[in-house]
């Protein structure tokens, strides 16, 4: 969560800087290098965290299965 708001603080400040068109060339270049930056750390987390569900996602999934057959009300069967 700190990083997507370190992303947002980041692109505002861009948005800001880009508005007031005071920024030199060098500025602008590590502007463009922080969003880089923050972009590319998001991404791995959220790579990282897509990874860890595929293996959490089965058994989870199992778990739910189990708990909602037992949920489940059984109604009797006339004959």
């Amino acid at each position: 969560m700190a990083i997507k708001i370190a992303y947002i603080k980041a692109f505002n400040f861009m948005q800001e800087q880009l508005l007031s068109g005071n920024m030199t060339l060098l500025e602008q270049y590590y502007q463009a290098l922080g969003e880089h930056k923050a972009e590319k750390q998001l991404a791995s987390v959220c790579g990282k965290a897509l990874n860890e569900w595929k293996g959490k996602k089965p058994l989870l999934e199992a778990t739910l299965k189990i708990f909602e057959d037992q949920l489940q009300i059984e109604l009797p069967l006339l004959n």
